[in-house]
């Protein structure tokens, strides 16, 4: 069986910019010329060029300054709350099974409050799913 495949490649290319900060350099960086490349001809036929996704600044010193990874950056933060929702979950499934009723305490309700607050909406965890 014949099938096609496509490679995928991680490309740079470095540029220099003046700015006065990270967060310009890389604004200056995405709306440059160099942003888009572009290939020969000939090389054209096999190498298709995406969009530039990542920027990463680097200072004078060759130190990295800013990473605007998206994907890092998405992954970090949802990390981040999945954690916070897996707690407020543990934090009140035990208030649940302390109580054995669902019977407002101040805790639950701070637990409730939190939940609605990380989840941003209303809505109580029996009316989820």
């Amino acid at each position: 069986m014949e099938y096609n495949v496509s490679l995928i490649f991680s490309a740079d290319m470095g540029i220099t910019v003046n700015a006065d900060s990270p967060e310009e350099a890389a604004e200056i960086a995405y709306s440059s010329d160099q942003a888009t490349p572009s290939l020969c001809h000939q090389c054209a036929n096999d190498v298709n060029l995406g969009d530039c996704v990542r920027v990463i600044v680097y200072d004078s010193d060759d130190n990295e300054v800013l990473d605007d990874g998206f994907e890092r950056n998405q992954i970090t933060g949802l990390s981040a709350r999945i954690a916070e929702l897996e707690q407020l979950a543990k934090e009140m499934a035990e208030g649940i099974e302390r109580e054995q009723r669902i019977i407002p305490s101040v805790h639950f309700e701070r637990l409730l409050s939190r939940y609605r607050e990380v989840c941003g909406g209303g809505k109580s965890p029996q009316s989820i799913g």
